[in-house]
């Protein structure tokens, strides 16, 4: 996630990053502990996020992915696994080892 400060403009932001291609949250607000709102990048556009929420934000990214068929970044494939196949339970089969054990470590959990 990057962080914006509201002094800095989204537009001028978005025209300095190089190399994103996946989608990824932008979060705009005075500082770290104020972030006012949440959008998505995505082919160097913004998607306003309704919900004022980290949780909301994350919530239209994973759909974004979806949406959009786009592949999930390599770095955070696993996490992106996860949240496909034990929040949402979406296609399950595709899934390393390391996600399986923490799904079932998360679902053995009481």
């Amino acid at each position: 996630m990057m962080i914006a400060q509201s002094c800095r403009s989204l537009d001028e932001h978005i025209d300095n990053q190089e190399g994103h291609h996946q989608p990824y949250l932008l979060a705009s607000g005075t500082c770290k502990q104020a972030i006012s709102t949440y959008y998505i990048v995505i082919d160097k556009k913004l998607i306003p996020c309704q919900g004022t929420t980290s949780l909301a934000a994350v919530d239209k990214l994973f759909k974004v992915h979806f949406v959009f068929s786009v592949s999930y970044n390599a770095a955070l494939n696993n996490m992106y696994k996860f949240l496909q196949t034990t929040v949402y339970g979406v296609d399950a089969t595709k899934e390393s080892p390391k996600v399986k054990e923490l799904r079932a470590k998360f679902m053995n959990r009481s």
